[in-house]
């Protein structure tokens, strides 16, 4: 057997080239897919202004980072969203050999402002109680493709309690029908950055079905995600919803019940679980992961 600390055999291996392909592969990895996304699009979003006000990438400083986000904050942008894209600038900065030191004093002023007068509460969403959800299920009517994936998407979506990230990234692989329900494998979440990952249980009920209502999904959809775009001719396209998607899906039904569709998202689904089952005695810290001990009716 050769021995790999040989120095012919480690050169081959840790050539230049062959260490920068492994660095890249890694640094991917850190980050949740939807962090990267949205990293990408702040970027680009960032570097679009610096086009328009004659600033070169290359030659940006913490006092440009200054005047970038109190644009923002004169243009009504949340804290927590001038937050994430500060994130976003620092970490491409970071790729490109730039350093930007956020505890200079000029920023950390500036940043302190803006947050004191924007304030920095979380504006959370509405919850979808059980009395709603049941209200919205009873207007949509499975006549096509679409609606039959909503519902199930709806109906998945609350009595799994996941996120939304965790419902869109599901294959058909990941949902064990049993007889008393399916069991479903979350492979990664958001709290859980290195994919362990763990098993939620669903079980059967007599009002609303979560397992009837997959299951009619699953008959029409053989593509290996679970819940996927449709086109406008009714096609199944097999390419997975975004979370973006999820919200839209979510305000469209409840603007069918008249909930004021400012004030949910698909966070509501979630949301309405876990309040709907504090408010049936269930403890919050037990409702949370595990929706199957939420009371068969």
């Amino acid at each position: 057997m050769n021995n790999i600390f040989d120095p012919k055999i480690t050169r081959n291996y840790l050539s230049v080239n062959y260490l920068k392909e492994k660095v890249k592969k890694y640094t991917k990895h850190a980050f949740a897919q939807n962090t990267l996304d949205n990293y990408k699009s702040d970027w680009k979003i960032f570097s679009i202004w610096c086009k328009d006000h004659n600033i070169e990438v290359q030659n940006i400083d913490i006092y440009t980072l200054i005047a970038y986000i109190t644009t923002l904050a004169e243009n009504n942008y949340k804290a927590s969203s001038i937050q994430r894209k500060i994130s976003a600038i620092t970490k491409y900065c970071e790729t490109i050999n730039i350093a930007l030191n956020l505890q200079h004093k000029d920023f950390k002023i500036v940043w302190q402002g803006i947050r004191r007068k924007l304030g920095i509460a979380k504006q959370g969403k509405d919850p979808i109680l059980f009395k709603d959800l049941e209200e919205i299920i009873s207007n949509i009517n499975p006549n096509s493709p679409k609606n039959i994936r909503d519902k199930a998407l709806l109906v998945f979506g609350w009595f799994s309690a996941m996120r939304r990230s965790e419902i869109i990234a599901l294959n058909w692989d990941d949902i064990s029908f049993i007889k008393q329900g399916i069991l479903v494998t979350i492979r990664q979440s958001k709290t859980d950055k290195y994919s362990e990952g763990q098993k939620i249980a669903i079980l059967k009920r007599k009002d609303i079905c979560p397992i009837k209502i997959l299951k009619a999904w699953k008959k029409i959809n053989h593509h290996s995600s679970v819940f996927c775009s449709i086109t406008k001719d009714h096609k199944i396209t097999g390419k997975k919803l975004s979370g973006i998607d999820v919200a839209r899906i979510v305000k469209k039904w409840a603007g069918e019940i008249d909930l004021d569709t400012t004030k949910v998202a698909g966070h509501s689904l979630r949301r309405g679980f876990v309040t709907t089952a504090v408010g049936a005695g269930i403890r919050n810290r037990d409702a949370k992961p595990k929706p199957s001990i939420f009371p068969m009716t």
